[in-house]
């Protein structure tokens, strides 16, 4: 990561914020959400900057007035309503390019990605910034909005936001675990709409409580999908915002505007599985040893932070150790996934 002072950047933003504020104070929404657990302050100036983030964090929202303390503070703003007055004095941090810097303190983390420049306030636990004048939110910015600096915070608390996906029956919760392309989204999705609840399908907080037990926490309630994946869920395709000219990876879909999808905030952790492309015609279980589990989970779950240390080694050992696991072996169709998980959550 780059270098930088911080202080500076920091002021500028927030002197951004107060004037966007003042010069679209119609346009102020606060809203309280619940990340790790913890109450989270969002107050946001641009209407339509506020829905998309609400949108995927519907399930995680408390209300508008709460009279809680929050545990971390996110003001965005939309910069093109600045553009409604000629006097904007300030010097804000360029939001060419993407790129993550870090202050010479550790205390300020600054972050430029598609289209929003942010910077997290480690010490006033505090994260601002706001939307480019004239940018659109890409797929991803949409389905996890601010994720780069909210993995840091969760960090921060001892949190750490994994690579897997989740779903719960009965909150019993269902890590699913592997590389990219094992099936995690296409498992979660058929879980999804087989009646169970989910959690995520590529980030997920794993928090780690005193007695041996472990918390998955949901960051958002969103799904990038391949074409191939989603053309598995003819029923679902209605939803999805399709990338038609193809300028995106992957199809976004936002559970929230799904009428009868079940989502939460967090919940235990009962059963980790592995899923795996299989040439056989059905779906199927088979128990995984713990050195499996391991070769499996720690080159992949551990990929979004830049640097990982011994205590995350050891969480996951952890996990490994004390949560029975299963190979997920997918054949050609999804509908067979809902009843092996179910079978692997009555076997733990």
């Amino acid at each position: 990561m780059k270098k930088f002072n911080g202080a500076i950047e920091a002021t500028a933003i927030i002197e951004g914020f107060n004037q966007a504020w003042t010069i679209a104070v119609e346009e102020y929404h606060q809203t309280t959400i619940v990340l790790a657990g913890r109450p989270v302050r969002l107050r946001v100036v641009g209407t339509l900057l506020n829905e998309k983030l609400l949108a995927v964090w519907q399930h995680l929202t408390l209300g508008a007035d709460t009279n809680q303390t929050a545990d971390l503070e996110i003001l965005l703003w939309d910069h093109s309503l600045m553009s409604r007055t000629e006097d904007t004095r300030i010097n804000l941090p360029d939001s060419l390019g993407a790129s993550v810097e870090i202050s010479t303190n550790n205390r300020y983390v600054l972050s430029r990605q598609q289209g929003l420049t942010t910077l997290l306030d480690r010490d006033k636990s505090r994260l601002i910034g706001y939307l480019c004048a004239n940018k659109a939110l890409s797929f991803r910015a949409q389905a996890r909005p601010l994720e780069q600096l909210l993995r840091l915070w969760h960090r921060d608390l001892g949190i750490n936001v994994i690579h897997a996906a989740m779903v719960a029956k009965n909150n019993q919760g269902v890590l699913l675990a592997g590389p990219s392309g094992a099936g995690k989204s296409t498992s979660a999705l058929a879980c999804l709409t087989a009646g169970f609840t989910y959690l995520g399908d590529d980030q997920v907080g794993l928090e780690v409580s005193n007695n041996q037990t472990y918390l998955g926490h949901s960051l958002y309630n969103s799904i990038l999908l391949n074409q191939d994946s989603l053309d598995k869920f003819p029923d679902l395709i209605g939803y999805a915002m399709i990338d038609r000219d193809q300028k995106e990876s992957k199809n976004l879909i936002i559970l929230s505007q799904i009428p009868q999808s079940l989502t939460i905030k967090s919940t235990l952790i009962r059963v980790i599985i592995l899923p795996r492309m299989s040439q056989e015609s059905v779906t199927y279980l088979c128990p995984a040893k713990q050195s499996q589990a391991l070769m499996q989970m720690l080159p992949n779950c551990l990929t979004l932070y830049p640097s990982w240390h011994r205590h995350d080694f050891n969480t996951l050992a952890a996990l490994i150790k004390d949560i029975p696991a299963y190979w997920l072996n997918l054949g050609g169709n999804p509908v067979d996934v809902p009843e092996c998980i179910h079978e692997a959550i009555l076997k733990s």
